[in-house]
């Protein structure tokens, strides 16, 4: 990470999910470039923020990763929503100095090396900010203001229930 902008982002690699579209099978395992795709995309978003978690349910990423998982808070199926609500809550609890969360999916190893700068160097006044491209949103690529997390911790338990 070279730009100083992103001294304020921490990142969270966005790995649960129900894996349909993969016949249940769990994406962070499937092998890209001779690596599984979880340690590729987390090479590569490393690079664009401080530092870097990776979020899913499933334990057995540890052994892959050799890194800490972080599970959701809210317990059963939310979405990548409830990914982003553990991801905040952790920047709440151990990076209170950083105002930015910024999300990777695990499934999309083909994003931009300078993604993030692109991101912050386009924001105004939003609370989140969401990459695009051929006027196209992709939200799971996402600038997260740590502001927003007890609105979003409302919308997740409106939804739970």
């Amino acid at each position: 990470m070279k730009n100083n902008k992103a001294q304020n982002v921490c990142g969270i690699i966005l790995a649960g999910g129900l894996s349909r579209r993969m016949n249940k099978k769990d994406k962070s395992k499937i092998k890209f470039n001779d690596m599984n795709l979880i340690n590729f995309v987390f090479s590569r978003a490393s690079k664009q923020v401080k530092n870097l978690i990776i979020n899913s349910n499933n334990p057995e990423l540890i052994k892959i990763t050799k890194k800490k998982i972080f599970k959701d808070i809210f317990k059963g199926f939310l979405g990548p929503l409830s990914g982003v609500y553990t991801g905040l809550k952790w920047l709440q609890k151990d990076h209170r100095n950083i105002e930015w969360l910024m999300t990777f999916p695990v499934d999309s190893p083909f994003f931009p090396s300078d993604l993030v700068i692109n991101l912050l160097n386009n924001l105004k006044e939003e609370m989140i900010v969401t990459a695009s491209s051929d006027n196209r949103k992709h939200p799971v690529f996402s600038l997260w203001n740590v502001k927003i997390t007890e609105d979003l911790e409302s919308s997740l338990k409106k939804k739970k229930s």
